[in-house]
C-alpha cells in the first residue's frame, strides 16, 4: 500500500490528484493491477469528473446551496464542522 498526503489551502476546495497517482503508480513499477484511491478522513471524498473550471465552481457553489454551514446540524456542538463531513456523503 502506497500512502499520498495532500495539503489543503482552503476549508472548502476541489483538489485534481491525477497527476499524482499517475507519477505514483508509474513509480510504483506495477505492471498489471488496479490502482484503489482511497480516503480515511471522514470530511474528504473522492469524486471523478472533469477538471474544468466552470464545472468545479458549480460543484462548490451546488454543495455550498446544499448544505450550508452553520446551519445548526446536531454534529456542530462537537466541532463545528457537520457541514464538511454531510458534503462528503453526498460525494460519495
Amino acid at each position: 500500500m502506497i500512502t499520498m498526503e495532500l495539503e489543503t489551502n482552503n476549508r472548502v476546495e476541489l483538489i485534481d490528484i491525477t497527476d499524482m497517482v499517475q507519477q505514483t503508480v508509474k513509480d510504483s513499477a506495477v505492471q498489471n493491477g488496479i490502482c484503489v484511491i482511497s480516503t480515511k478522513h471522514t470530511t474528504t471524498s473522492i469524486i471523478v469528473n472533469e477538471n474544468e473550471f466552470g464545472l468545479r465552481a458549480d460543484i462548490l457553489k451546488y454543495l455550498a446551496r446544499l448544505v450550508p454551514k452553520g446551519a445548526e446540524y446536531s454534529h456542530d456542538r462537537i466541532d463545528n464542522n457537520a457541514d464538511a463531513h454531510l458534503k462528503a456523503v453526498l460525494l460519495v
